[in-house]
């Protein structure tokens, strides 16, 4: 799962041989620390997220959880100050929408399914 909040952008798997453990990742220092307080963040520039920790899946979850119950703004894009970051959300949502659009083009001309 990728996950983009006003604090950074994680990805989170699971740990392949422990499934009650997450492993949500970071490509850049101190995103993981905005969602996940107190964390144990190990770097490695061998993995292609540079930081990463293990959590338990609750904890995770919990974090998560959290993040949604504080959503305050009513444009996501807008509500990003770090204006780097706003840009690197913008191409993200950029792409969205061009896919969006890509497969709305052709779907005037075919039949609609019963």
């Amino acid at each position: 799962m990728w996950l983009f909040t006003q604090a950074g952008m994680t990805s989170i798997v699971e740990d392949q041989d422990y499934s009650r453990y997450l492993i949500p990742r970071a490509r850049i220092e101190g995103d993981l620390e905005g969602l996940f307080a107190g964390a144990l963040i190990e770097e490695s520039s061998a993995t292609d997220y540079r930081y990463r920790t293990w959590l338990k899946r609750e904890l995770v979850v919990e974090a998560v959880a959290k993040a949604v119950r504080e959503i305050d703004y009513s444009n996501f894009k807008n509500s990003v100050l770090d204006r780097t970051r706003s840009h690197w959300y913008s191409s993200v949502w950029l792409a969205g929408a061009d896919e969006q659009e890509r497969r709305l083009s052709g779907k005037a001309d075919r039949p609609k399914r019963r």
